[in-house]
């Protein structure tokens, strides 16, 4: 049973990646004359508000998620597990054209950014960045780096509620209950190829561990139910 709820999990958050695309292919593309209070899309480049330093790469970035894994073998099954994680974002203006707008996601309620991850290998060191050869970490060659961010100047999709600053009256991403606000790093056909992909993940790891749920429990629990419903018969009769 305890592979089930892992299944069930997976199940989840693939039907919530269908549905959020699907929600997005309804969305208008956001334009200067339409008003606040409800949800648009927009795609244009990413400006820092605040920028923040990249522990990877040699420039400003509005956010970045880089982990920091070591390879385990047991008994010819390799996994990765993480030993370090560093992750930081802020607010971002999304530029169109002559028009920006501030974008204000707040990871506290939910993970907005949405991203493709880079791997880096220690054991190959000329594939790695220079900044990736000052960790101690690089120098183990059973170690990777995963690392995603979104840089000042990228090509960004924003998506979500369209709000109003109460004190200057500008307008502003930001996130809502109802649907949470999606930045992703490239375009809208680009952003619905990564959620379809993300989707189909979640869904063949929520068939396995449901299938591999109810094998174990057919196996390992089932003989003992049997045994104890031939017990309670044989006291019955």
């Amino acid at each position: 049973m305890l592979f089930i709820v892992p299944g069930i999990i997976f199940f989840r958050q693939a039907t919530i990646d269908f549905l959020r695309v699907r929600f997005l292919r309804g969305l208008k593309n956001y334009m200067p004359e339409y008003p606040t209070e409800n949800y648009y899309k927009i795609e244009g480049k990413a400006l820092a508000l605040n920028p923040i330093n990249s522990p990877l790469k040699e420039k400003h970035c509005i956010y970045y998620d880089l982990s920091i894994q070591i390879s385990r073998s047991h008994k010819g099954n390799e996994t990765w597990n993480t030993i370090h994680n560093s992750t930081e974002s802020d607010s971002f203006y999304v530029e169109r054209q002559e028009e920006t707008l501030l974008v204000i996601p707040d990871r506290k309620l939910r993970d907005p950014f949405h991203m493709y991850y880079q791997y880096w290998y220690a054991n190959e060191p000329n594939s790695l960045p220079p900044s990736l050869q000052n960790f101690p970490e690089a120098q183990n060659s059973k170690s990777r780096f995963v690392y995603a961010s979104l840089s000042e100047n990228d090509n960004v999709l924003v998506a979500g509620w369209l709000g109003q600053n109460p004190e200057s009256g500008s307008k502003q991403f930001e996130e809502n209950p109802r649907f949470p606000l999606v930045v992703f790093k490239g375009n809208e056909e680009e952003y619905k190829t990564f959620s379809k992909q993300q989707s189909l993940k979640n869904l063949w790891l929520s068939l396995g561990a449901i299938g591999f749920g109810i094998i174990a429990f057919y196996f390992a629990a089932y003989p003992v139910l049997k045994k104890l419903l031939k017990r309670l018969f044989a006291q019955l009769l």
